[in-house]
């Protein structure tokens, strides 16, 4: 037991220190000419729909809120491609274009580390790292 605590406590603080190392790396890549960088934290992203479709309104409300070098959320949930569904259980499952609207509101850092990443099982964590990497998403 006592090996398993140090070694989650070792995973997590690997997991901490490679979050900043990413964190730096925006920044500086955002903003090669200035010494500040900001950064917006936003927690927790638990959305099943493109919202740039399903909540239109909300959409300059979310940008306005957004703004930094670095726009970090937990996305909470498995990108499902059309036809795959949990089979038994729940789920928390959203469609790939729900990462484009994420991308558009400014967040270009994410973690997929929610309880609701594993819905889909194996697939479903394929699904939304393949669908992250495509739209430029450093998770």
């Amino acid at each position: 037991m006592q090996n398993r605590v140090k070694t989650g406590h070792f995973l997590a603080a690997a997991g901490r220190a490679g979050m900043f190392a990413g964190v730096c790396l925006i920044a500086a890549a955002q903003s090669p000419q200035s010494n500040t960088v900001t950064i917006a934290l936003a927690g927790q992203s638990m959305i099943r729909s493109d919202l740039r479709e399903t909540a239109p309104k909300a959409v300059p409300v979310i940008q306005a809120l957004l703004k930094g070098d670095v726009v970090f959320t937990n996305f909470e949930a498995a990108v499902a491609e059309k036809g795959e569904t949990v089979q038994e259980g729940r789920g928390f499952l959203t469609p790939p274009e729900a990462l484009d609207a994420l991308h558009m509101f400014g967040f270009n850092l994410v973690a997929f580390s929610g309880n609701h990443a594993f819905d889909l099982k194996a697939t479903g964590i394929q699904n939304t790292i393949r669908e992250a990497d495509r739209r430029n998403l450093v998770h």
